[in-house]
């Protein structure tokens, strides 16, 4: 696909892009402007310094109580105002990540993005919130005798759609979509010399390694074990009955 795009460097050399799953630290030691056609970026507009991903405060309610009683992330149970909560932190930290990047990227550079995200409009999409479904029932297993602690545990997590990650790049107008289609993946357990008894194993791993340090922090290191064992049998009898996937979204960006 990055082969398909024909895009060069300053040096005439095939380009090479920063890409991303979600809105994360990164550090890049090199000469940006002329390998990423980047110009730097310094303080909380840096682009090895910001971070501003977080749990949207719309979902709790005067007394600090998260309105998702039933639920970790947008779901069936969640009430109509979770996922609204949810789009408006996305358009704020979406529109942020942009503004800075734009002071970092020098008019006429590209980026290329690889995020998560969903197929449609319903929010409730079987390929981003299944994932987060499972940890749900994960957790109520387990601790099903200590209830608060695991209401009290929110996802800062969001899957937008194609036409919401488009309408945030038009308000915010520093880029100009060049190219942004939409695919769908599965994790391969065979890979890396069959490191995986199962699927769900695999997906299990794959989500430990995202949510291990805040879990840990909310419940303490003692629970991860059994959680994610708990975790790889739910996604192993969800697989059975009806498949798993994820969708993705990549985007390529050029500054105006």
């Amino acid at each position: 696909m990055f082969n398909s795009l024909d895009l060069k460097n300053v040096r005439g050399q095939p380009a090479c892009f920063p890409i991303t799953t979600t809105f994360t630290k990164t550090f890049i030691a090199m000469d940006l402007e002329k390998a990423f056609h980047m110009k730097g970026g310094l303080g909380d507009n840096s682009y090895a310094n910001n971070s501003s991903l977080q749990v949207p405060p719309g979902i709790y309610d005067e007394q600090g109580v998260s309105i998702n009683k039933k639920s970790i992330y947008i779901s069936e149970r969640s009430p109509s105002g979770v996922a609204e909560a949810f789009l408006r932190q996305f358009q704020e930290d979406w529109s942020f990540f942009l503004k800075s990047r734009s002071e970092e990227i020098v008019s006429g550079g590209k980026m290329v993005l690889l995020l998560l995200g969903r197929t449609g409009p319903y929010h409730v999409d079987r390929n981003s919130s299944i994932y987060w479904e499972m940890l749900y029932q994960s957790l109520a297993t387990l601790v099903t005798q200590k209830r608060k602690s695991w209401e009290g545990y929110e996802m800062n997590f969001y899957a937008p759609s194609k036409e919401e990650l488009e309408e945030e790049v038009r308000k915010e107008g520093s880029f100009k979509v060049e190219m942004i289609e939409k695919f769908e993946q599965g994790i391969d357990i065979g890979s890396g010399g069959n490191r995986y008894s199962s699927y769900g194993q695999a997906v299990a791993k794959t989500v430990r390694s995202i949510q291990e340090s805040m879990i840990a922090h909310h419940f303490g290191e003692g629970v991860l074990d059994k959680l994610f064992h708990q975790y790889a049998g739910v996604a192993d009898r969800e697989m059975a009955k009806h498949g798993l996937g994820s969708t993705h979204i990549v985007l390529l960006l050029t500054r105006l």
